[in-house]
């Protein structure tokens, strides 16, 4: 159970995340637990949407962003995504690339997750918490912007 001092930066948090999308005339989905998701255009021009989850709990220790896309890794393709996200990792420090591995109708599959963190304070400056979100959110349409991952991952439709 978290304690008063955990609960209150996880408080200070949500209420940063919230003052965010005001400010940007967004609502997001969720909230009331200091969870928050919006989805975003990628940086391609297309009709794929990026699922951008912002959360400021005590589990979180701070404010955690998290960055999906509706896209499926097959196992086969597992050791060359691994490549790509340690490369990725190895010359971007925010945000940090992962495969995420699943089931889906039986078989294993994977998605990429692009994450950052923003350590607990007892306050978020706006300028900091801005520059955290969409330097996450950047660094995640540059990601998903790669042609071999592209061809590795394609845009999963229905």
């Amino acid at each position: 159970m978290a304690g008063e001092s955990e609960q209150a930066t996880a408080e200070a948090g949500a209420e940063a995340i919230r003052h965010y999308f005001e400010q940007r005339s967004v609502e997001p989905v969720g909230g009331d637990d200091g969870r928050f998701t919006v989805y975003v255009p990628t940086a391609n021009g297309d009709d794929e949407r990026l699922q951008v989850g912002l959360a400021s709990t005590p589990v979180s220790r701070g404010v955690v962003a998290r960055v999906k896309a509706p896209r499926r890794v097959s196992e086969d393709n597992f050791p060359a995504v691994l490549w790509l996200c340690n490369e990725w990792n190895r010359r971007n420090p925010l945000p940090r690339a992962a495969l995420s591995v699943g089931e889906v109708d039986g078989a294993r599959v994977g998605t990429c997750v692009l994450e950052g963190w923003l350590p607990a304070t007892a306050e978020y400056p706006e300028d900091q918490l801005t520059r955290f979100i969409d330097s996450v959110v950047s660094g995640a349409r540059s990601f998903w912007a790669s042609a071999r991952l592209q061809d590795l991952a394609p845009v999963t439709t229905g």
